[in-house]
């Protein structure tokens, strides 16, 4: 049985709306209509603030709506054993634009582990069923305590230098002073 981060009682539609008042959701009008763990569904009524200024609706509106519901669907997911999760990748494709009406989103899971969630969004507008968009992200779940674990190891890293960088097959060494070592062996030299 797993134990979430958010007990049953606090995932639920109205919570999931009020959660995005004062922040970017509400911002856009995001309404959640369906928070369960494995679906959520929500929309905005378009007005014209949510317009590009070349009078289409902006892809932001759109890619804030699908995200929105995607982190929310996420968040809903994450265990007990984690403090939180980030976005570390989202791809959209778009198919059709609208001037007015309401749009439509529904995300779903794709895969929900206990390092990386990815989530699939459809967007729609909801008087004509066209779909609009599609989108995929992938979120990675944080660890209660992981980024000071983190910073222990990079701190105790080449002898305590807080200088030393290494990444991939790339080193770089800086020293007191001006003097650098570049290595593309990813030894230093």
């Amino acid at each position: 049985m797993t134990s979430y981060l958010l007990p049953d009682d606090q995932v639920s539609a109205a919570a999931f709306t009020q959660r995005g008042e004062g922040n970017l959701p509400g911002h856009l009008g995001l309404v959640v209509t369906v928070m369960e763990r494995g679906r959520v569904e929500g929309h905005f009524d378009i007005v014209p603030t949510h317009h590009a200024p070349n009078g289409f609706l902006h892809a932001g509106s759109v890619v804030t709506l699908a995200d929105s519901l995607c982190g929310y669907g996420t968040l809903a997911n994450v265990s007990d054993t984690a403090s939180g999760f980030t976005t570390i990748e989202l791809k959209s494709n778009f198919f059709a634009t609208a001037l007015e009406g309401r749009v439509h989103a529904r995300a779903t899971p794709v895969h929900i582990g206990g390092a990386t969630q990815v989530w699939h969004c459809e967007v729609t507008h909801a008087d004509t069923g066209k779909r609009m968009a599609l989108f995929r992200c992938t979120q990675m779940v944080l660890r209660k305590g992981a980024h000071n674990s983190a910073r222990r190891r990079s701190q105790n890293s080449r002898n305590n230098n807080p200088l030393y960088y290494k990444r991939r097959h790339h080193c770089i060494e800086a020293n007191e002073g001006t003097k650098i070592r570049i290595s593309y062996s990813g030894k230093p030299t």
